[in-house]
C-alpha cells in the first residue's frame, strides 16, 4: 500500500505529465488512477517517496562553507568584472573607471546601433560591435557576484567562521524530474566554490559523477550496440568523436587532446538535443573560427553512420505521442515541444539515476547535495575512499541491472573528494 502523502517535496503535476495549473482536488484517487492505468508512474512514486525523507535531511543540514570564499574565492570574477567595465569604457572612448550604463546608450544612439536591455539581446546584436558582449560578460559576472556573494553575507547564511547555504530542494522541477534547490540554486553552485566546502569534524565530503549520463542513457534507449559495446569496454565516445572531428578539419585549428574533446563533447551535446546546423557552427566557431557549414555536415554525416541507431531512436521521440522513462512509456496530458520531447528520455533516465543512487548511499551515510549528475556525501575520514566507492558503486550497479537489464554499467561512476583545500 502505497503511502500517498510521502512525496510532500515532489511536483506530482509534472510527475504525471499534467497541466501545472491543473489543481489536484482528489489527490489520491488521481493518484490511484494514474497507477493502474501506467505502472510506470507507479515507480516514479515509489522512487519520490524514498527520497522525500533524504532531500528533508539535505535541506536542514545544508552544506557549510568558508568564509574565505567571499575574500579570496571571488577575487577572480571580480578582477574579471573590472576589466570587462575598463575595456567598455576605453571602447567608447571614455576615461573613468566607474561603468555607467547611460553613457554606452548614448554610445550606440551616436552610432546609430540598437539599444539592448537584455543579455538576450546583448547576443542577438554582439556581431554589431564590441559593446554588446561585454556588456553580457558584465551582467553576467554581476549577477554571479549578486548570487554567490552579496545574498550570502545575509545573517540566514551566517554560521561562526563558515557559511552555512541552505535551499528548499524539490523533486520534478521539470517534466523529466529533476532536482533543483530553491532560495539558493545549489544544483548550479559554482564549480571553483568546491574548495571552499567545510567537511563536518573528522569527516569528508565525497562527490560521486554519473559519468556521461546522458551518452549512456541514449546508447541504452536507442539500443545502439556499438556504442554500448564501447562504453562497456571503456572507451570515451567524446574520444572517439573528437576523431571524427579531428579527420574532417584537417588543419592546425586543434591543438590537443583535452580540447579536441572538449570540443567533441560540445558538438556531441548540441546534436543530442537537435541543435540545427547554424547553431551547431555558432558553438564549434567559439573553439575553431574557421569552420566550414560543410566540414560540420561533414561531421554530422560521419558520426550518424557510425552510430544510425542514435539520431533514429531520437528522431521518433521527437514524432511520438508518448514519453520513455526508463520504466516505460507514458502518455502525457501536456503538450511538449519537439526539443523538449527528444531529450525527455534522457533527462528522466539520468533523473531516476541519481534519485536511485540518493538511495543507495543513503543506506551507509548522509547526503548532503545533488549537482546536476553529482551527488555529495560526507563519510568518515578514517573509512578509506576507495572501500567506500566499492561498497556504493556495487550496491548501486546491482540495482541498476536489476531495474533496467543491459544498462552500459562500465566505470558509471566517478568520484573526488570536495573542500577542505581552503579552510583555515
Amino acid at each position: 500500500m502505497r503511502d500517498h502523502n510521502a512525496v510532500k517535496l515532489t511536483n506530482l503535476n509534472k510527475m504525471l505529465l499534467i497541466p501545472v495549473n491543473h489543481h489536484l482536488i482528489n489527490r489520491n484517487k488521481v493518484l490511484n488512477m494514474a497507477f493502474e492505468s501506467n505502472e510506470a508512474f507507479g515507480h516514479l512514486y515509489e522512487l519520490e517517496a524514498l527520497i522525500a525523507p533524504i532531500m528533508e535531511e539535505m535541506q536542514e543540514t545544508g552544506l557549510l562553507v568558508s568564509k574565505k570564499w567571499l575574500s579570496e574565492g571571488l577575487i577572480p570574477t571580480r578582477n574579471k568584472l573590472k576589466h570587462f567595465e575598463l575595456d567598455l569604457n576605453n571602447h567608447i572612448g571614455v576615461q573613468a573607471s566607474i561603468f555607467d550604463e547611460k553613457l554606452v546608450y548614448d554610445f550606440w544612439k551616436a552610432k546609430g546601433l540598437p539599444k539592448a536591455n537584455t543579455r538576450e539581446d546583448y547576443g542577438i546584436y554582439e556581431h554589431l560591435d564590441p559593446t554588446y558582449k561585454l556588456l553580457k560578460e558584465i551582467y553576467k559576472k554581476r549577477q554571479f557576484l549578486a548570487q554567490w556573494d552579496a545574498k550570502l553575507k545575509l545573517s540566514d547564511y551566517q554560521a561562526g567562521n563558515n557559511l552555512r547555504i541552505r535551499g528548499q530542494w524539490r523533486s520534478f522541477s521539470t517534466w523529466s524530474g529533476r532536482l533543483i534547490a530553491k532560495e539558493l540554486p545549489l544544483v548550479s553552485m559554482p564549480n571553483i566554490m568546491n574548495s571552499y566546502v567545510v567537511p563536518p569534524a573528522d569527516h569528508k565530503v565525497i562527490a560521486l559523477d554519473l559519468s556521461n549520463a546522458e551518452v549512456r542513457a541514449l546508447a541504452y534507449h536507442s539500443k545502439c550496440r556499438l556504442m554500448i559495446d564501447e562504453i562497456n569496454r571503456g572507451v570515451d565516445h567524446h574520444s572517439l568523436t573528437g576523431d571524427i572531428i579531428k579527420n574532417v578539419v584537417q588543419d592546425n585549428r586543434i591543438m590537443d587532446d583535452a580540447s579536441l574533446r572538449s570540443l567533441a563533447k560540445t558538438y556531441t551535446y548540441g546534436s543530442l538535443y537537435g541543435a540545427s546546423t547554424e547553431t551547431l557552427i555558432n558553438n564549434l566557431r567559439k573553439n575553431i573560427p574557421g569552420i566550414t557549414t560543410v566540414e560540420v555536415c561533414r561531421i554530422k554525416k560521419a558520426h550518424d553512420t557510425l552510430y544510425p541507431e542514435l539520431e533514429h531512436f531520437l528522431r521518433l521521440q521527437e514524432q511520438s505521442d508518448s514519453l520513455l522513462t526508463p520504466f516505460g512509456k507514458v502518455k502525457p496530458l501536456v503538450r511538449l515541444s519537439r526539443s523538449q520531447k527528444r531529450n525527455f528520455s534522457l533527462q528522466s533516465t539520468v533523473a531516476v539515476l541519481i534519485k536511485i543512487l540518493m538511495v543507495v548511499v543513503h543506506q551507509y551515510f548522509q547526503v548532503v547535495h545533488v549537482k546536476h549528475d553529482e551527488l555529495w556525501f560526507v563519510a568518515p575520514s578514517r573509512e578509506p575512499t576507495t572501500a567506500i566507492i566499492n561498497l556504493i558503486e556495487k550496491k548501486f550497479i546491482s540495482q541498476v541491472q536489476r531495474d533496467f537489464p543491459g544498462y552500459p554499467i562500465q566505470d558509471i561512476l566517478m568520484y573526488e573528494k570536495i573542500g577542505g583545500q581552503n579552510n583555515d
